[in-house]
């Protein structure tokens, strides 16, 4: 009886241990964006872009990786920031420059993450940053946010109002896949190439600041322990 009491009281425990915790989604199936999911994620990413500057360009180019079709894939973030579940895609741009000097490689990577694709309110972004000399793409970024080689962002979206946080405290780390096929169905210029290619991601986003809307004191964070999602990689020679 005893023994039997012993388990019914862990049990218990557990119960309530699952209910206080953070949001941590269960696995799930990969979906493919339909089109009105795409321009729903797309638009917001958008708006996002133009409170975080370190978005420009991804507000620039996130069409051609958020599409009709696109695959996303389901990652198991822990966070504070709303509920899940979460799905996630990959982007790179590296850009290859020559001069009569010499030759460097600069490459961005964006782990992009967010909730219901049908009307996405929760926003996580890590974008990396890594230059190297020569040609060859540089495959990793990795580092403790508060630099500029890795940037955390994360936003909730309320109606008409956004509120934005910027990781302070924590570290993540972006790792490039090998490149597989040439994208589909895209018009690039003529310097520049691309192919599907996964990012892997890890992160620990142990506080993340508000700011804008003049709130400094409120913080978030968020979880993931490693996650490999489809992407793209696009690389233009100057």
């Amino acid at each position: 009886m005893r023994s039997r009491s012993i388990i019914l009281s862990l049990a218990a425990y557990a119960l309530v241990a699952c209910s206080n915790s953070e949001t941590a989604p269960a696995a799930r199936e990969i979906i493919h964006l339909t089109q009105a999911q795409a321009a729903a994620v797309l638009g917001q990413v958008t708006q996002l872009a133009q409170i975080h500057s370190e978005l420009r360009w991804l507000a620039d180019s996130a069409s051609l990786v958020l599409k009709s079709g696109a695959e996303v894939d389901p990652v198991d973030i822990t966070t504070d920031l709303g509920a899940g579940p979460f799905y996630a895609i990959g982007l790179q741009n590296a850009n290859i420059v020559t001069t009569s000097t010499s030759t460097s490689t600069l490459n961005t990577f964006y782990f992009i993450a967010f909730n219901n694709p049908s009307s996405p309110t929760d926003f996580i972004v890590i974008d990396g940053f890594k230059s190297v000399s020569g040609s060859a793409v540089p495959t990793d970024a990795s580092a403790a946010f508060g630099g500029s080689t890795v940037v955390g962002h994360m936003f909730h979206v309320e109606s008409s109002t956004i509120a934005a946080y910027r990781a302070s405290i924590g570290s993540a780390t972006l790792t490039s896949l090998s490149p597989g096929s040439t994208c589909q169905g895209l018009t690039l210029p003529t310097n520049t190439t691309c192919a599907e290619t996964a990012l892997k991601a890890s992160f620990n986003i142990v506080q993340a600041l508000r700011d804008n809307g003049g709130v400094v004191s409120a913080t978030r964070s968020a979880l993931l322990s490693q996650a490999t999602v489809a992407g793209i990689r696009l690389i233009t020679t100057r």
